[in-house]
């Protein structure tokens, strides 16, 4: 198959211009060496995000490695760096330190440690696959990051200096929601990174906040993003832990993000 051969086929089964040009574009520049037309139109029409396909996604300015293993990075969680970067001055930040939990393919982290470039970046997650792609971005992009593999919810005490922030975007999708999200998301993207137990939706930031406050140093403090209907309820979790918080839209208008002081 050719290229113009996939272009035909993807527009016959439906895609806009603006989707086929996208999907191109992102291909001509991400996928090195022979493409297989055929192999990557078909697993396009399967609905596999093409950041899967070429094994690549950006986040801010940064060029990610991904796999299945992480999360593709939102532009809702870029909304939550764009907060960070106005309120955190990057003046002595030789004496910051940032706690990136939950970090996938380290995106966060990366950007963090990109803009703070002497404070210490540590980033922990409990997916030891994910973990070797925040390593290679690492790498690639020669930004030191302190990498663990740490289950936030058996973390009860921080080893270490104290921090002076927490940054996380976290699992808060109940299963009841499935039926709303995208085939490709559901299919390809990986639950452990998605979901939470019905019951407890709110779970990991209930333990952010608690590892907060024995970790965090005096005035520290914890951003988080959570679900569009989640930013009051995960701002009155905060507040009920003795954290002075405030809420914060995200592009869309919606309370997307959560500053939690302690």
């Amino acid at each position: 198959m050719t290229r113009q051969e996939s272009i035909e086929k993807l527009n016959q089964s439906g895609w806009t211009s603006r989707q086929v040009q996208h999907v191109m574009k992102v291909i001509e520049e991400d996928c090195s060496g022979d493409i297989s037309w055929a192999s990557i139109t078909q697993r396009l029409l399967n609905h596999e995000p093409i950041e899967y396909i070429t094994g690549y996604d950006y986040f801010m300015n940064l060029k990610l490695h991904v796999s299945k293993d992480v999360l593709l990075p939102r532009p809702e969680t870029e909304d939550l760096l764009d907060l960070i970067f106005q309120h955190i001055p990057t003046k002595n930040a030789q004496q910051t330190s940032f706690l990136d939990i939950g970090t996938g393919s380290g995106c966060i982290a990366l950007a963090l440690k990109q803009r703070y470039s002497t404070a210490q970046v540590h980033a922990i997650d409990v997916c030891p696959k994910a973990l070797a792609i925040a390593e290679k971005n690492s790498q690639m992009h020669g930004l030191s990051l302190s990498l663990r593999e740490c289950d936030i919810l058996k973390l009860n005490e921080w080893e270490g200096v104290k921090l002076k922030y927490i940054v996380s975007n976290p699992p808060y999708i109940p299963p009841s929601e499935r039926h709303e999200m995208a085939r490709a998301t559901l299919s390809y993207e990986p639950e452990l990174a998605l979901f939470v137990n019905e019951e407890d939706p709110l779970i990991f930031y209930r333990h952010i906040g608690l590892l907060g406050k024995k970790a965090l140093s005096q005035n520290g403090e914890v951003w988080v993003e959570c679900g569009f209907t989640q930013g009051d309820d995960v701002a009155s979790l905060f507040t009920n832990q003795g954290y002075s918080t405030t809420k914060y839209k995200d592009s869309s208008g919606v309370n997307r993000f959560v500053r939690a002081i302690k």
